[in-house]
């Protein structure tokens, strides 16, 4: 992987993230300088954990606030991912809209045909009660399209149009499939196992030009033992791990189970389901989901036309200009924090919080420049009450020295 990344760094200036298969060595961008869709961090951003747990993300963990985002089309490219690295066992995972771009003794570098900024602007917003009623497949549509907003903030706004909820239903076809249940492990109210790893296969037919996905709502296990749910199509297997919730710290309840097998141009067959753990499995549906990708290079194209111009993008700073065909919000894709500050053309402009995780600019119509440095929160208010408290500090030495002679 070291030889294909220093070929991107070399090769390419801009600003755009790496993602690599598999996603084991998550703190290699620290190494090698480079922005990721992976970390290794038992302390992160709230709001990204947050995230990830709307999107029912199969790769999230405690530890990992973001770990490559189950390898979804729709918000790594949010996210700006432009490369993705992967060797010949994993090169199935790689996403919808990569091109081979090198091939390096079989590790190989795809590049997106349909690269985002770190900025893009929406003209259109969804409240976030409305938003909060969506399924993860449907959530991740709503991230491309539009601006999640807190209901009571959206009056500041003059943004008339509102995205149609109906729109980002239709993104998606729930797949008709039959249940081989060979195993006799299924009954009205869930999943019951009497021994480890059984399996029921759902068979279905014939999608196209879609990303193939497993959907699990309504999901608790009733043990207490380590466990995870498996689904092999063909030949790609994707897992959700869950933690021993009796006995383990990194346990997290996942009532979601979204299970991303893969873009295909066309399929059909069965997926095997493979539980883990003997026990009772609570589980209200099991959906087969075809995301359909027939619109998604026009969704690409006009979030393109209200795209940051990137100068600049590091720890402490971003600088670029846009150009805003009508009156939007911009979003950067950078964890939502106080400490960043934002000036549009050389004006501080306040923050919002937008797509649950993100910064949010209100920008008027045309041109403009767009600053953002980054301060500690609270560094300055700090710093001060520690001088206070020196001062303080000697006031009261050389007071209690001054008592102490007169007392001799």
């Amino acid at each position: 992987y070291e030889q294909n990344i220093t070929n991107i760094l070399n090769s390419d200036s801009g600003f755009y993230r790496i993602a690599k298969i598999p996603h084991h060595v998550q703190n290699l961008s620290i190494y090698y300088n480079y922005a990721s869709t992976e970390c290794f961090l038992s302390i992160g951003n709230r709001y990204l954990y947050q995230l990830n747990n709307e999107l029912a993300d199969n790769q999230f963990s405690v530890t990992s606030c973001i770990r490559g985002l189950g390898d979804r089309t729709k918000i790594t490219t949010l996210l700006g991912t432009k490369y993705y690295i992967a060797d010949e066992k994993n090169e199935k995972n790689v996403p919808y809209g990569y091109i081979l771009k090198e091939d390096v003794n079989g590790v190989k570098t795809y590049e997106n045909q349909y690269p985002l900024s770190i900025g893009v602007a929406y003209t259109q917003w969804m409240d976030d009660e409305e938003y909060a009623k969506l399924n993860p497949v449907e959530k991740e549509d709503a991230l491309l399209k539009t601006a999640v907003i807190e209901k009571e903030e959206i009056n500041q706004f003059d943004i008339e149009e509102k995205q149609s909820v109906e729109d980002i239903k239709n993104s998606y076809e729930i797949v008709d499939f039959d249940i081989n249940d060979k195993e006799n492990i299924l009954s009205d109210d869930g999943i019951t196992t009497t021994k480890s790893n059984q399996k029921i296969d759902l068979k279905f037919k014939d999608i196209e030009n879609a990303e193939l996905y497993v959907y699990i709502s309504g999901f608790e296990f009733q043990g207490d033992s380590k466990h995870s749910i498996t689904a092999t199509f063909k030949d790609k297997s994707v897992s959700k791990s869950i933690e021993n919730r009796i006995t383990s710290a990194y346990f997290q309840s996942s009532p979601e189970i979204l299970l991303n097998l893969g873009y295909y141009d066309k399929a059909e067959g069965e997926i095997t389901l493979k539980f883990s753990a003997k026990g009772k499995y609570k589980v209200d549906k099991i959906q087969i989901l075809a995301v359909s990708m027939d619109s998604y290079k026009r969704t690409i194209t006009e979030l393109q036309k209200n795209q940051l111009e990137v100068d600049t993008v590091n720890n402490k700073e971003i600088k670029g200009k846009i150009n805003m065909e009508d009156d939007g919000i911009l979003q950067i894709s950078t964890s939502y924090t106080s400490g960043w500050k934002a000036f549009v053309d050389g004006k501080q402009t306040e923050t919002i919080r937008v797509n649950t995780a993100f910064i949010g600019i209100p920008l008027e119509e045309g041109e403009h420049e767009i600053y953002l440095k980054y301060e500690v929160p609270y560094l300055k208010t700090g710093i001060a009450c520690s001088v206070i408290g020196i001062i303080m500090l000697i006031g009261l030495i050389v007071f209690e020295r001054k008592e102490l002679k007169k007392n001799m």
